[in-house]
Order: structure tokens, then sequence, then C-alpha cells
């Protein structure tokens, strides 16, 4: 799924953060980075999503090389950020309209939707505006926004930071 070979990184004027790192991560697999702060989580996930460029090295993402084939790559991955990706004035399903809106690929947006309230349950709030949600509530919708292009990988920054033990247990 994720293979990444001789990647070698660093910030401007900074040593190196990634020097000749490899890892792999197999079909299916669920993977967790842990570290201290500044080690470098964050940035291996922004690299792994193509947000930032590394100065040598590959990752392929599901046997696909992201030099060469990044459109395909992005059209298959989600990332669901630690900071809540959505609008607080708009409902749950004014925000999932929207979201999927953005995605040409999704032949059916209004099952695309229905699959990720269910996945999330979220179902009962659809209706009620973002910023009533609790803190729970929000990582789930944040997490159905994640869901909608039914993502081959799917990727989670901190999703239960600052929720309550029921709500974490159903997001893991």
């Amino acid at each position: 799924m994720i293979s990444i070979r001789k990647l070698s990184f660093h910030y401007s004027k900074q040593p190196l953060l990634f020097d000749n790192f490899n890892m792999e991560v197999e079909q299916g697999d669920l993977f967790g980075l842990l570290g201290p702060n500044g080690a470098g989580k964050s940035t291996l996930i922004s690299i792994i999503c193509g947000l930032i460029a590394v100065d040598s090295g590959d990752i392929f993402i599901n046997g696909r090389c992201f030099s060469n084939k990044r459109k395909l790559i992005l059209q298959n991955l989600s990332i669901v950020p630690q900071e809540y990706a959505f609008y607080l004035k708009l409902t749950g399903h004014e925000n999932l309209n929207f979201f999927v809106s953005l995605y040409k690929n999704i032949p059916s947006k209004k099952e695309a939707i229905s699959q990720a309230v269910e996945l999330t349950g979220i179902s009962s709030f659809m209706d009620r505006q973002v910023q009533f949600y609790s803190g729970g509530m929000k990582r789930r919708l944040n997490l159905a926004i994640g869901l909608l292009n039914s993502p081959e990988l799917l990727i989670l920054d901190e999703p239960t930071v600052g929720i309550d033990p029921q709500s974490r247990h159903f997001i893991l």
C-alpha cells in the first residue's frame, strides 16, 4: 500500500529530517506514527499526501509511483486532519453535500454521503448546525468527509484528540 524508499528531506536551513528513510505499510494494515513533537510525523504525513516535495527518494502508493501517478493517487487518498475541516455555520448535511461536490469521480454522490453517515453514526445530527455538535460528533463529521471518496488510503492525523472515551472507541 505505502512504500517509501531512500527518502531524504530537510526544511530550508535545517538539518536533514529524513535521511535515506525507508518504510513499508501493507494493504489492510492499521499503522500509527509515534514520536515526540518535532520528530517529523506531520511532515511525513504531508509528504505521503503530496503536500511537500522531497529532496530525493521514491514514494509508492498502491504500487503507483507518486512522481508519475500523482493525480490518480490523490483521487484515491483521503486525509482527515487534526484540525476540523468543515464549516461550522453549515449543517452536517450541507457540509457533506459541499465536500462531495468537489469530487468528479464519485458516481453517486447521494450514496457516498449515505455510506459516510452510516459508517460514522451521525445520521441524527445531519440537520443540525455543526457549531452545536459535541467534540466527538465534530470528529465523526471530519471522518465522514474523509470517507466520501471511498479512499484506498485513509490517513488520520490524531483523529481522537480531545474527545470522550465513547467517541474515541467508536472512531477507532
